[in-house]
């Protein structure tokens, strides 16, 4: 993701969303391009087969790897549910995340309450135990 860092050097893009659910082992979803956060200012053209969405990410919300950036599962979550993911695959993924520690049920729902009423009503539907 080196096309992706600013004038400082800095990677600004990060795994996110399908992309991001598969790398954890989160969903089968097999993403037809890779998807990546990028600051909302970001201006560089992608390279072919990649999809940026646009969105000011907390440090907390991204965890650095061996060479690449990938939102939180948390995030991801959070921003599967805001997109087109199917219900079916939504909830699967997140009750993998809670089943394999990755999420926390209480750090879950704090977040479910804080988002907007569309993802809220998305993510409600996975009926936390």
């Amino acid at each position: 993701m080196s096309w992706s860092r600013d004038r400082a050097g800095s990677v600004q893009a990060a795994l996110s969303h399908e992309t991001a659910l598969h790398a954890y082992g989160l969903s089968d979803v097999m993403p037809a391009e890779t998807h990546l956060t990028v600051p909302k200012g970001f201006r560089k053209r992608p390279p072919s087969g990649v999809r940026l969405h646009r969105h000011a990410l907390l440090a907390t919300d991204v965890s650095e790897r061996d060479g690449y950036r990938i939102t939180t599962p948390l995030r991801t979550l959070l921003d599967v549910a805001a997109s087109g993911l199917s219900a079916e695959h939504l909830v699967a993924a997140a009750r993998a995340a809670l089943d394999q520690g990755l999420v926390r049920k209480r750090l879950l729902e704090a977040a479910i309450a804080e988002a907007p009423d569309g993802v809220k009503a998305r993510i409600a539907g996975i009926g936390l135990p």
